[in-house]
């Protein structure tokens, strides 16, 4: 949907609280099997996914490792959020093997950087291996950042 101050949203991003996973996970089928459909364009066999989430995205990229766990092989979550009631989804060792590269911004105006910090804990403790990276930057990636997300998807 098209967001009033510019850009794109999945969920309406006037809410005055975090969107929660139930927002997300009506897109989740539609958005995988677009990804499929991209596979087979590319005669790509199915296989778990490395996933990269941009704010919102980062949400809706958290609600397939949630919702379809087996779709997902290792994902990056920039400056964006855990939604809302997903810690229900995440049983300890239910993120078992999971690569996650969480980076935020110190100084982000749209989401704040404690979203990051509190997502990091509930992701561990799920069992997933979490990369964190924190700069003083805004609602963007840090060059430091990125070159942690690099090293992260180095095969």
């Amino acid at each position: 949907m098209a967001y009033a101050q510019g850009g794109y949203t999945w969920v309406d991003a006037g809410l005055p609280e975090r969107p929660g996973i139930d927002q997300f996970t009506p897109a989740v089928p539609r958005l995988l099997t677009e990804l499929a459909g991209w596979l087979d364009d590319f005669k790509l066999p199915p296989q778990p996914m490395d996933l990269i989430g941009f704010s919102q995205g980062t949400a809706m990229v958290y609600s397939i490792l949630l919702t379809q766990p087996w779709q997902v092989n290792r994902m990056a979550a920039l400056c964006g959020f855990l939604p809302a009631g997903a810690e229900k989804y995440i049983p300890p060792g239910s993120l078992n093997g999971k690569k996650i590269f969480v980076s935020h911004g110190v100084n982000d105006p749209v989401i704040p950087v404690e979203e990051a910090r509190k997502a990091v804990p509930v992701l561990q403790r799920g069992g997933a291996e979490v990369s964190y990276c924190e700069e003083d930057t805004g609602h963007k990636l840090s060059v430091q950042c990125t070159h942690g997300l690099e090293d992260f998807f180095e095969l």
